[in-house]
């Protein structure tokens, strides 16, 4: 297993860089997931950030809410594309590209922009929505369905609740994968989440509990158990984040990474790089086989303080 190192250009976090780059591998500690759509498409094009060989995955966002009433959801993607009408398929080059170079793309639900409360209120409303969202962005092929992404197929979901509760999202996700083996879809759809690093977590606390994750990428920032410029790791609780997952979790094998802004601007307990590094070595040191590596939002700040890494 390699040692997770990770040095800083510009002395700043978003300049994150990996000494050694590889195509995206779960079992590795030094994964870079960084969240993508949420800023102008002027900022930071998709298919220019996959050209970073230390980015392995990239969280697209956002889905942020689902209507079943009339079996709906609201996408959101800033100007980056008329996502309100679903169209976006110009993205569809770029998002291959990625894939090509070895990265996972996934679709994430929540986001900091949800209007309303996301609330499955049974399981057969997250049956439906999962139908849809497989359909939608993942390998389903319903022709009444539009494919935001045309024929791009991501790979996997990240579920990231600002508002409203994970109730009957076990039963989201398992129907998303029994969508997938009635359609003979064989592809590994991936599922992550970003959870705020409280404990309890005020959105997730179901879900954490009851949905088998790939990885979590927990947001030590905006929180008191967030990161600190000082490097006091008094109150950074990814031990708390393990021992919920190996007692409570699922999946024990659940790979938990550091979640930071990229920017001053993009949230509170902004850290530089040396201490960031300071974080994830004292990380690794104790939780060498549960972490995965570090999430930045996002790349739109990433590229503010240092734009020859994105």
């Amino acid at each position: 297993m390699p040692r997770p190192i990770f040095f800083a250009a510009c002395s700043i976090i978003s300049c994150l860089a990996l000494l050694t780059s590889a195509a995206f591998d779960m079992s590795r500690p030094d994964n870079v997931a960084m969240y993508w759509g949420q800023k102008s498409k002027s900022s930071v094009p998709l298919a220019e950030l996959c050209k970073n060989p230390n980015v392995n995955i990239v969280p697209i966002g956002f889905v942020s809410n689902y209507f079943p009433d009339n079996s709906s959801m609201k996408f959101n993607m800033a100007d980056n594309c008329d996502a309100e009408h679903f169209a976006c398929q110009a993205l569809e080059p770029d998002i291959e590209s990625c894939q090509q170079q070895g990265k996972i793309m996934l679709i994430s639900l929540g986001g900091g922009d949800q209007p309303t409360p996301w609330q499955f209120a049974d399981k057969g409303q997250a049956e439906a929505f999962a139908k849809l969202l497989y359909n939608s962005f993942l390998g389903g092929n319903d022709p009444k369905v539009t494919r935001p992404f045309g024929k791009a197929v991501l790979d996997g979901i990240d579920i990231d609740l600002e508002n409203g509760q994970s109730d009957h999202f076990d039963e989201m996700i398992a129907a998303v994968q029994a969508a997938a083996k009635s359609n003979g879809d064989q592809k590994k759809y991936w599922v992550t989440g970003a959870p705020q690093c409280a404990r309890p977590e005020p959105h997730l606390e179901t879900a954490l509990k009851t949905v088998s994750f790939d990885a979590l990428f927990v947001q030590f920032y905006n929180n008191d158990c967030g990161l600190d410029s000082h490097a006091d790791m008094s109150r950074f609780n990814f031990a708390a984040w393990h021992d919920l997952m190996q007692s409570s979790g699922v999946n024990k094998a659940t790979k938990l990474y550091i979640g930071a802004p990229a920017n001053s601007s993009e949230g509170s307990h902004y850290v530089d790089s040396p201490v960031l590094q300071k974080y994830i070595e004292a990380t690794w040191a104790n939780y060498s086989s549960a972490f995965g590596g570090v999430m930045l939002w996002d790349a739109y700040g990433a590229k503010g303080r240092c734009p020859v890494y994105v």
